[in-house]
């Protein structure tokens, strides 16, 4: 808890895009959330804004249960008068997992229980949830939030958030969606901040640079190399280097389970350059890497 209270508790704003899971091109904003004038200006967003409000608290402390509450605002596309008054959805999660046994590396096998979601919080402050979705036994949703530094007074992460289905380990279902997002405040005001936004608010909360220089339209910066696995099955891993400093790599591994038997199951890779870096030359960018292999009892 005392890591994720220092990297992630708190207000939080940014910007969103999504990428597809495997070719990597960026999705525009779907139509349905864009007013028509932008469509017959052909100026249909490749991102949306959006703020969000967070807080871990235990919940069971036999069965070392956390409950990650989650309020996210997004604000809608809109033109004119519009701008005066901003239209928004506010959507609130609550996702509840068990917390894996802290190491001190970057690497985490984790077990899911039948029925269950499971967490695991990385040295550097790393957050991985993979959680279960209630439609779908054996689909998960896999949430990832990643420290990557303090710049300019302001603290800044990167989210991504896609589906896998474990009983296909090799696949992602859904898009990959990444959060590139600054924290204006360390203590979580549940959502509140979606009362009365306008443009200007908007621009000055997320930072004009991010609304006007999108992300998802940047190059591809990630100067990080995985290395080969040899646990992983041959033929079966993808990687997507994606705008935002972000690489995935995933893919069906093999690793020994606590009773000493060989387990087929996931292996997810993630490497997050830092934002200041300024192309693919830049080898002194601060990378942060997670790995995790996730396989259901």
């Amino acid at each position: 808890e005392e890591h994720y209270q220092q990297y992630h508790a708190g207000d939080w704003a940014g910007t969103l895009s999504n990428f597809h899971s495997q070719t990597g091109i960026l999705i525009p904003v779907p139509e349905y959330l864009v007013p028509q004038a932008m469509i017959e200006w052909g100026a249909i967003p490749v991102q949306l804004e959006v703020f969000s409000s967070e807080t871990l608290e235990q919940v069971d402390n036999a069965q070392n249960l956390w409950n990650l509450q989650r309020t996210t605002v997004t604000v809608l596309p809109d033109v004119g008068c519009g701008c005066d008054n901003l239209e928004t959805k506010k959507v609130t999660e609550s996702l509840v997992f068990s917390i894996a046994a802290p190491d001190e590396t970057n690497y985490a096998s984790l077990s899911i229980p039948a029925s269950a979601s499971v967490g695991k919080i990385y040295p550097d402050g790393i957050l991985l949830v993979a959680h279960q979705k209630t439609s779908n036994p054996s689909r998960y949703e896999i949430l990832v939030s990643v420290p990557v530094e303090k710049l300019n007074e302001y603290e800044y992460r990167t989210r991504i958030s896609f589906e896998v289905d474990l009983n296909q380990p090799c696949e992602i279902k859904t898009p990959v969606s990444i959060i590139k997002e600054r924290r204006i405040s360390s203590t979580s005001s549940n959502g509140s901040i979606s009362k009365a936004l306008d443009s200007q608010t908007v621009s000055n909360l997320i930072g004009i640079e991010a609304i006007n220089r999108p992300f998802a339209l940047g190059s591809i910066r990630s100067t990080y190399s995985f290395g080969e696995d040899q646990n992983c099955i041959a033929g079966s891993m993808e990687s997507l280097n994606l705008p935002g400093g972000v690489l995935l790599r995933y893919g069906t591994s093999m690793i020994g389970d606590s009773d000493g038997e060989r387990r087929e199951g996931m292996l997810l890779e993630f490497a997050v350059s830092s934002n200041n870096i300024t192309g693919v030359t830049n080898l002194s960018a601060k990378q942060s890497i997670a790995r995790a292999f996730l396989f259901r009892n």
